[in-house]
């Protein structure tokens, strides 16, 4: 099988994933059916465990107290207290009942401290052993097995406790307040607690568990941590493991309801001493006897590891079925799929130019022949085919090769776009772009030597290269024209009537025609059939120039054409354009209109000429927002210059401007800034260096921001200055990014990489400004480009 990209691989895999995720779903459902019902069967056991220790306690408790109770009567109906008969009752007492420990009979000392009398008689492994607690430092009147009975009058059990010179054994103590000889006196019942340490180590359905008691205050009774009993209580466990679900554990003994905690709430194997990290789950329950408490508890872990067990082997299991599975289908998918791979190998050596090979399977009477013979069939086709499309190709190449020639040929026909304004005589700048590889707009000028200057723009109707032929030649005739340096409208007539003859195709071209004159200002203007022009002046007023229209060249030999006289004053503007700057449509089919023409020139009135051509042009093409150039866009900007020895210094570039814009940094972000600043110096009347120079520096620099700073990814701004003054343009360019330094000379082979198709990138940056420099500061790249405007 070859990888991923075998049908026999594909086939297997899209067997073998959806059996998997079906087994791990039931194997999913399975676990977890199985651990819940663990889970509550051992609650249940729990739950049964802790009725049993609760019936059993409760029974001792309440055997212990019976008994006791009753020992009071014959005591309370002694005469005369005689030590003897107390012994002896205390003997009787203890032999009936192996469960007590102990018993006293403790008088109340008299006002002066006199009278205390407190025999004590306790089980040893010796026999009974008797006592009187009132010798020695015992003091017992002030233990609260005797102070609390006496002073409530009630019979109580006591808190457990250590019983140091008396029992000394852990122990809980019923105590019944009674009079003997007319005296008050305590009779108390002593519960060693030793016979609780088995309860502690219980289990359930098996597995390990605990069981623990507490106290009404909280200490513990009975715990698997022997070091903690009577020396903890269940606030601080709580505390110390971060039991919190334990806080309110009085109320609910006190509430005489049982409560579970599980892991949910916190519970884990701290209660017990044990890891932290293991979950588990607690029930408690109230001993209503002595108002004690009784916790059981389990692990989870404990129960669900046969759970866990069964999973992992059903698990392996399924893997192993699934991998002989697995290979039983790739077997047979091989064997039934071979013929489609020798197919596919056919066709890759048809793909290598190989149309003479036999194909496989064409004597197969099955779905795998029929598909043999139809690709047969289109091999055959295709052999046809090929050999057709490469002569049409080489002919397209061809005609290709000459539309390129033809449109280097057409545009070597026009004068330069940006000619210098001391040899035309004006500032004076003209753009084409054709919608084809080769078009039918025109324009062109000519200083003849009496100080005046002829300039036209046409377009020619339909496309392509019948426009082209027929541009070339009305571009040739109106050059030889206008250098007889007659007027516009005589021009347009000569040039008519020599386009009419021999015009079998009936195509035509719209013409304005103008002749200024260097000196006055005096501008003729001629029109046939052409848009008319705007005219703007130094003070920024736009308006367009009516003039009378007439037809078209190359229609009508006896047409007749007139000119109209105007004045450009010096500073004064006229933009001449063709139909495809304001047809220009959006991806909506909308226009571009005059009216925006008029705005983007109103913007500008001082500008440079080519920087309105610049302007215009970056216009129409974000309002056409990448949808087909339907028409040649061609564009004349003509300004009557003032002298260069005419103006200050301060005035030849216009007053200083500064200004800064934050972009948000992504592609293309330059042209905002261009925008900006070309707009704030068309405001203030500056003169900005090149407008070519300036969107380069800019989009150079910007670009290799957005690439190499890693500002872009992390959604930050660039801050871009600039200062104009005497014509030095500064700009410095200011990100947040990582250190980067674009002029250091491994980013001139990266920068050469980046920008093969359109030149050496920041290299050209550097050949075109006077000064470059970078340097960081304060977390900040920081580029200083300056430009010159002379």
């Amino acid at each position: 099988m070859s990888g991923f990209r075998s049908l026999a691989t594909r086939l297997v895999i899209a067997m073998l994933i959806p059996l998997s995720l079906l087994q791990l779903a039931a194997t999913w459902v399975e676990t977890r059916t199985a651990s819940r019902t663990m889970i509550s069967t051992a609650e249940t056991a729990a739950e049964n465990l802790g009725a049993t220790v609760r019936e059993e306690l409760q029974g001792v408790l309440r055997s212990m107290r019976v008994g006791t109770e009753a020992l009071t009567i014959p005591l309370s109906r002694l005469e005369t207290l005689d030590l003897a008969t107390v012994e002896e009752i205390q003997n009787e007492a203890l032999a009936r009942s192996q469960l007590v420990y102990g018993t006293a009979l403790a008088l109340e000392p008299m006002p002066d401290g006199s009278g205390r009398l407190a025999p004590y008689a306790y089980q040893s492994p010796n026999g009974i052993v008797h006592q009187d607690l009132a010798e020695g430092d015992y003091r017992y009147w002030d233990w609260p097995w005797f102070t609390e009975p006496l002073e409530s009058g009630e019979s109580r059990w006591s808190d457990p406790y250590f019983d140091e010179g008396a029992g000394n054994a852990r122990m809980v103590t019923y105590s019944v307040p009674l009079e003997v000889t007319g005296r008050r006196a305590v009779l108390t019942a002593d519960l060693e607690l030793g016979f609780l340490s088995d309860i502690a180590g219980s289990n359930l359905l098996g597995r390990p568990g605990a069981v623990f008691l507490f106290d009404r205050g909280g200490n513990l009774v009975a715990h698997p941590v022997d070091r903690w009993l009577l020396r903890k209580r269940l606030s601080e466990i709580a505390a110390e493991q971060k039991l919190f679900a334990l806080e309110g554990i009085q109320r609910v003994i006190s509430d005489s309801e049982d409560r579970w905690i599980r892991p949910d709430e916190g519970m884990h194997e701290g209660i017990i001493g044990g890891n932290p990290d293991r979950p588990g789950r607690l029930l408690l329950i109230p001993l209503r006897e002595a108002g004690w408490g009784i916790g059981v508890y389990f692990s989870d872990d404990d129960f669900l590891a046969d759970i866990e067990e069964a999973t992992r082997f059903r698990l392996l299991f399924a893997l192993t079925l699934l991998i002989l599975l697995a290979s039983i289908l790739a077997l047979v998918s091989m064997r039934s799929l071979r013929p489609l791979r020798e197919l596919a190998d056919r066709t890759r050596a048809i793909a290598q130019g190989e149309f003479r090979g036999d194909t496989p399977g064409l004597n197969r009477r099955d779905e795998i022949g029929r598909l043999s013979r139809a690709f047969h069939r289109m091999q055959e086709h295709l052999q046809d085919y090929i050999e057709d499309l490469t002569q049409a190709t080489a002919a397209r190449e061809r005609i290709d090769a000459e539309l390129t020639t033809a449109r280097l040929l057409q545009h070597a026909l026009l004068p330069r776009e940006h000619p210098d304004p001391a040899e035309v005589g004006a500032d004076l700048a003209a753009s084409l772009q054709s919608a084809r590889a080769v078009g039918g707009d025109l324009f062109n000028y000519v200083r003849l030597n009496d100080d005046r200057l002829f300039f036209v723009i046409g377009d020619v109707s339909d496309k392509g290269v019948p426009a082209a032929l027929f541009m070339t030649r009305a571009n040739a005739l109106l050059k030889s024209e206008a250098a007889r340096g007659v007027a516009p409208e005589r021009v347009l007539e000569r040039v008519n009537l020599a386009l009419c003859e021999d015009n079998e195709l009936c195509m035509f071209v719209t013409l304005l025609a103008g002749m200024l004159d260097l000196e006055s200002g005096k501008l003729r203007l001629a029109s046939a059939g052409h848009e008319h022009p705007f005219h703007l002046d130094s003070k920024g007023s736009i308006k367009h120039r009516e003039l009378d229209n007439g037809p078209p060249l190359g229609i009508d030999d006896t047409a007749n054409y007139s000119g109209a006289d105007f004045t450009l004053a010096k500073g004064d503007l006229l933009v001449c354009y063709t139909d495809g700057i304001t047809e220009a449509r959006n991806p909506a089919g909308e226009l571009f209109g005059e009216a925006q023409l008029e705005v983007i020139l109103g913007r500008a009135p001082r500008a440079r000429a080519s920087d309105i051509v610049f302007a215009v042009h970056e216009a129409v093409e974000r309002y056409a927002d990448g949808a087909e150039q339907a028409d040649d866009l061609t564009l004349l900007v003509l300004r009557r210059s003032v002298a260069v020895s005419e103006k200050p210094e301060a005035e030849r570039h216009g007053p200083t401007m500064s200004g800064q814009l934050s972009v948000p940094l992504r592609e293309n972000c330059h042209v905002q800034v261009i925008e900006k600043l070309q707009a704030e110096a068309a405001e203030a009347g500056t003169v900005l260096p090149d407008s070519g120079d300036l969107r380069l520096v800019m989009e150079e620099v910007l670009t290799n921001v957005v690439k190499y700073s890693g500002a872009a990814e992390r959604g930050l701004d660039a801050k871009v200055s600039w200062h104009f003054e005497q014509g030095r343009l500064e700009l410095v360019f200011e990100d947040p990014g990582q250190p980067f330094n674009p002029l250091d000379e491994r980013m001139k082979y990266r920068d050469e990489d980046d920008h093969s198709d359109g030149g050496m990138g920041i290299q050209l940056v550097r050949s075109i400004a006077t000064t470059v420099h970078y340097e960081r500061i304060d977390q900040l790249n920081r580029l200083e480009v300056t430009l010159s405007a002379t």
